[in-house]
């Protein structure tokens, strides 16, 4: 706790957290939510740090391209609204876009030993015994990794600064100018403390 207190005591005015009361208590739903479904901690904290700065909290949040509390976006967005579709929800649902979290970085886009109708090919990488590609129904013991889990599981430390940077570089991906790694931290630190 003393490394994360002195990064933020010595950081520059930039790097304060920007996130406000609301927004905190919508945070800690989703810590708390997030833990329910099988997330870590740190973990769950770390991504809504990056959440307070890519959406705000805000379940239908768009760029026009992106979407969502993660602003998913490509495959990765066709995916949340296929699942969503499967689940008979809407995909701008606060449990469902949760639920999609869990589904996409902890599952391996493969549930029940079945996968998503709609959810894209591309994102779906098995490696079983030297048959590498997409498969219909493949089940929980064999090896099945995406991109998405594998970047979600390296990202991961003992410390909530570390891994919410690890998961901006590694899991959210936002260009250069819309990085604000400094506040993502910073939120995500004051979330941690508010979350308990």
């Amino acid at each position: 706790m003393i490394k994360l207190k002195n990064i933020l005591t010595e950081a520059p005015e930039s790097s304060s957290a920007d996130i406000t009361e609301k927004e905190l208590k919508t945070a800690k739903i989703v810590v708390h939510g997030l833990i329910q479904r099988g997330f870590g901690r740190v973990g769950a904290v770390g991504l809504s740090g990056n959440i307070s700065v890519e959406s705000r909290f805000k379940t239908a949040a768009t760029d026009g391209i992106a979407e969502g509390l993660c602003q998913w976006q490509g495959l990765r967005l066709t995916a949340l609204k296929a699942y969503a579709t499967a689940k008979g929800k809407s995909y701008t649902s606060l449990s469902l876009q949760l639920d999609f979290m869990k589904y996409e970085l902890l599952d391996s886009y493969y549930t029940n030993d079945k996968y998503i109708a709609g959810v894209p090919k591309g994102l779906i990488f098995i490696n079983h015994g030297g048959d590498i590609g997409y498969k219909k129904k493949t089940p929980r013991r064999d090896t099945a990794a995406t991109t998405e889990t594998k970047n979600y599981i390296k990202s991961i430390t003992s410390d909530v600064s570390e891994t919410t940077k690890n998961l901006r570089k590694n899991v959210f991906r936002p260009t250069a100018s819309l990085a604000h790694e400094d506040r993502r931290v910073a939120n995500a630190v004051k979330i941690d403390d508010y979350a308990k």
